[in-house]
């Protein structure tokens, strides 16, 4: 799990928690240390969930975009609202 945020990290463990089929493993404060904690978990692929489009909106300017997770090696696998996408970095 990543996020910048402690307090959010911490929020979103305590969720994902809650959920029986997932199993938080690790956390990391930026994206080149979630890559390599998941690497080093033996992951096979990371996932991020940024905002679809060229580029944030004014209001979004803390949160990821796809054009940034495309330029780091990921690339599209669904694209749930007109505003998000999920896109995935393989690590094989």
């Amino acid at each position: 799990m990543c996020d910048d945020v402690a307090a959010f990290r911490a929020l979103m463990r305590y969720t994902l928690q809650e959920d029986p089929e997932i199993e938080v493993v690790g956390e990391a404060g930026d994206g080149l240390a979630a890559v390599e904690a998941a690497r080093a978990h033996g992951a096979t692929a990371v996932e991020g969930f940024p905002l679809a489009g060229p580029g944030p909106h004014r209001d979004d300017r803390y949160l990821g975009t796809e054009g940034l997770f495309a330029a780091c090696g990921f690339h599209e696998v669904a694209r749930p609202s007109p505003r998000r996408v999920v896109m995935r970095r393989g690590l094989v």
